[in-house]
């Protein structure tokens, strides 16, 4: 839990250093073209991927990304519990997350310069900040690790299966304990340490495209994934000590646009 918190402190930590030092210590790109350097595109995430159609998606930090879920979460561990949310699209696996949702979840007093972020289904972070009269964006590939805030380019159902066993258990979830799950065990992908993936048919109407999507999920793991050709939630994700459930799904349209941002680099960043 506290080196959790300590890795998104020290991404908010770069941003609030964009907006704080950008004069002398960022090289501004305003004005150029960088798709190589800017662009994401994505295309057939999945490695599972079946279908001969091949949706893709180009975004850039100039984007204008749109969200039809907010998904409120707690995160427990040993000596602290905090709650936040995240935004998620639901078709195209990008989740977003705005200043309250980033303090929270770092379980920061403010995020303040960090107006919003987008995290790709290819692990991308685009971190919009501002400052100083200014407005700036970059982007940050943050890999594997506590960050990672979808699986959409690594689930697989087959893989799921081999991996992880339901135990028979149930439970209910959610504010309202409106989420009823059944508890699978397993071992982790990432670092072989055992944990618990609880997972609900209660899919609040999200149905994955499987030409495109087989997870659509956010921070540690929650959210959409297709198992046996249905879609159903992973609602609470458990081990070495710290546990992550959803409480809320809402229904709603938000957007963020990331035009009027100046596109900068940050040395030794990547």
């Amino acid at each position: 839990m506290q080196s959790t918190r300590l890795f998104l402190v020290g991404l908010l930590a770069i941003a609030t250093l964009v907006s704080v030092q950008a004069q002398s210590k960022i090289r501004v790109e305003s004005g150029k073209s960088q798709p190589r350097v800017n662009e994401v595109i994505l295309t057939n995430p999945s490695p599972n991927r079946t279908s001969s159609r091949k949706p893709t998606l180009t975004y850039n930090l100039q984007s204008t990304f749109t969200f039809d879920k907010k998904i409120g979460y707690i995160l427990s561990g040993t000596s602290e519990k905090q709650t936040s949310y995240f935004y998620l699209n639901t078709q195209n696996g990008m989740v977003g997350m705005d200043t309250q949702a980033l303090a929270e979840m770092a379980n920061l007093a403010s995020a303040e310069g960090a107006d919003f972020w987008v995290i790709t289904p290819d692990k991308d972070v685009f971190m919009y900040v501002s400052g100083d009269g200014r407005k700036m964006a970059m982007k940050i590939h943050t890999g594997e690790g506590l960050l990672y805030t979808t699986m959409a380019s690594e689930f697989s159902a087959k893989q799921f299966d081999e991996q992880f066993k339901a135990t028979g258990k149930t439970s209910d979830f959610g504010v309202k304990r409106q989420f009823k799950a059944t508890e699978y065990s397993g071992n982790s992908p990432l670092d072989a340490t055992p944990m618990s993936i609880w997972i609900s048919s209660t899919n609040a109407g999200v149905v994955l495209n499987p030409a495109y999507l087989e997870a659509a999920t956010g921070p540690m793991g929650l959210g959409f994934v297709r198992i046996n050709n249905t879609t159903k939630l992973i609602v609470s994700m458990a081990g070495e000590g710290v546990s992550a459930s959803i409480t809320s799904i809402e229904n709603i349209t938000h957007r963020f646009s990331g035009a009027g941002y100046q596109t900068i680099s940050v040395p030794g960043v990547k």
